[in-house]
C-alpha cells in the first residue's frame, strides 16, 4: 500500500506515545514521517511543509473537542482527528472525533482503524456494517464501553451486573453485529452515534 501522508501523535506521557508511535510503524508503511509531540502547544508551533493525514491525540489535552477542530481550522488542516483517552472520559467529550482508538487495541487493529479513515475504504468490506441491528439499550451501554476500551469486570461494576451477564451481552453484540474485533466494534458504535450516549 502507498504512503498515505504524515501522522501526529500529541500525547504527554512518553512512553504511550513512543509505544504508539513503534507500534504503527512497526506494522505499517503507510505513514512517514510520523511526528510526535507532548502537548497542543507545541503541535500548533511545529511548521510542517504539509497537513498531516491523521493527528492521534489525548482527548485530555484538548480544552474542548471544538477547540482542537477550530485550531485544525486555524492551520488551514483538513487531517482526520482520532481520539485515544488514557482515562475513562464521557462518550459526550469523544463525540466530534472522526474516530477513536483506546489502550488495549493490537497494533493490526490500531492500524485497521486509521487505514479505514485516510484511504477512505468501504467500511463494508471491513465486516463493519453501519446498518443498526436490533441492540437492546443494555447492549448498547456494554458496547460503548467495550469501544472505550474497559474489561468485563469493569463494564459489569459501572452497569451493576454480573460478569457473565456483561459476558452474555458481549455475545449477543457479536451475534446480532457479526463484528468480533474491538476496533470493528468501536467502529461500529461510532457510526450509530453511540458514542454520544
Amino acid at each position: 500500500m502507498k504512503r498515505v501522508g504524515s501522522l501526529v501523535i500529541i500525547e504527554p506521557s512518553n512512553i504511550i506515545r513512543e509505544g504508539l508511535a513503534k507500534a504503527i510503524t512497526d506494522t505499517s508503511l503507510l505513514f512517514h514521517p510520523v511526528f510526535k509531540f507532548d502537548s497542543l502547544d507545541q503541535f500548533c508551533g511545529y511548521n510542517f511543509e504539509d497537513s498531516p493525514s491523521v493527528i492521534i491525540i489525548n482527548p485530555m489535552l484538548c480544552d474542548s473537542e471544538l477547540s482542537i477542530k477550530r485550531r485544525l481550522n486555524d492551520l488551514g488542516f483538513k487531517s482526520k482527528l482520532i481520539a485515544m483517552p488514557t482515562s475513562c472520559l464521557p462518550p459526550s467529550l469523544l463525540s466530534g472525533f472522526d474516530s477513536l482508538l483506546n489502550l488495549y487495541m493490537s497494533n493490526s487493529e490500531i492500524i485497521s482503524i486509521i487505514r479505514i479513515l485516510v484511504t477512505e475504504e468501504n467500511v463494508k468490506s471491513q465486516d463493519i456494517n453501519s446498518e443498526m441491528y436490533d441492540i437492546s439499550e443494555r447492549e448498547q451501554d456494554v458496547l460503548v464501553y467495550v469501544a472505550n476500551g474497559k474489561t468485563n469486570k469493569e463494564i459489569a461494576k459501572k452497569l451493576n451486573i454480573s460478569v457473565h451477564t456483561v459476558m452474555s451481552h458481549r455475545k449477543n453484540i457479536i451475534k446480532k453485529t457479526g463484528i468480533k474485533s474491538i476496533s470493528g466494534l468501536t467502529v461500529y458504535a461510532m457510526l450509530n452515534g453511540l458514542m454520544n450516549k
